[in-house]
């Protein structure tokens, strides 16, 4: 008898644009953008979403409250992918990824069995589902810690390319052990135009401090633009999601750069 082959993706906010991912040719794709509910446990030390829920309204239930989880730094990314796909937060410095912060999944095994992944019961799966992606089952809810946070500073700043030595000097320094600041956070692309090129840095210091002294070598380098300000995470992550818009993250590619001894 010939082997049968069925190709699956599991799709929650879509922003994934590999094949396999977010949508798949030939195959099924399970998609859980419907399973969207979000519920803040009766403490506030828990908030449960569905994998098709997006962060920008699980913000929008938290900063009232003047609580935060180590989230999506776009706004439109669903909290089933990057729950499992590992997730890094504008918090991660402080708080880890944002699977380390997950308590608990409610998860659809192979056999159709539903089961809760934590500490007390299924704790291997709960150990493989933070960053195995969508190996091991379909999530169908995640339970993560919520913390205390209010407004903070942070926005993008364009520069020439010209800059760039500067630049990599000051992403150096940041990330030398004796600088390291769990409050700071960067996003560093150069980018390669038609008419040259760009630097731009991605800052965020997750206190309500201006230009604190751990990133003022990226804001005393000359600036094209800026937009740094005291914000929420909500307003962050939605400029986070105007670099990258729908219909614009088709293909990657990738490059090694050597520089000689």
């Amino acid at each position: 008898m010939a082997e049968l082959n069925c190709d699956f993706a599991i799709r929650s906010g879509g922003h994934a644009p590999g094949a396999g991912t977010a949508n798949i040719d030939s195959g099924v794709t399970l998609d859980l953008s419907d399973l969207d509910n979000i519920s803040l446990s009766h403490d506030k030390s828990v908030i449960s979403a569905g994998p098709g829920a997006l962060w920008a309204d699980v913000y929008a239930v938290l900063e009232p409250q003047n609580l935060i989880v180590a989230g999506g730094r776009v706004s439109t990314v669903g909290v089933g992918g990057l729950s499992i796909g590992g997730g890094i937060s504008f918090f991660s410095p402080r708080y880890g990824f944002t699977c380390d912060t997950i308590v608990n999944f409610e998860v659809v095994l192979a056999n159709g069995a539903i089961v809760n992944t934590n500490t007390q019961h299924n704790s291997d799966l709960l150990h493989a589902l933070r960053g195995g992606s969508n190996n091991f089952g379909v999530v169908t809810r995640v339970d993560l810690k919520t913390y205390e946070q209010g407004p903070f500073w942070g926005g993008n700043v364009l520069y020439g390319l010209d800059t760039a030595p500067q630049q990599l000097k000051a992403i150096s320094e940041l990330a030398s052990a004796s600088q390291f600041d769990e409050y700071a956070s960067l996003i560093s692309a150069f980018a390669l135009t038609a008419s040259g090129g760009a630097v731009s840095n991605t800052l965020q210091y997750t206190k309500n401090v201006e230009n604190p002294v751990t990133l003022k070598p990226f804001v005393d380098i000359p600036h094209f633009s800026s937009s740094l300000r005291i914000a929420n995470a909500s307003s962050f992550a939605s400029e986070g999601n105007d670099g990258s818009p729908p219909g614009h993250r088709y293909v990657y590619n990738y490059t090694t750069l050597g520089y000689p001894d």
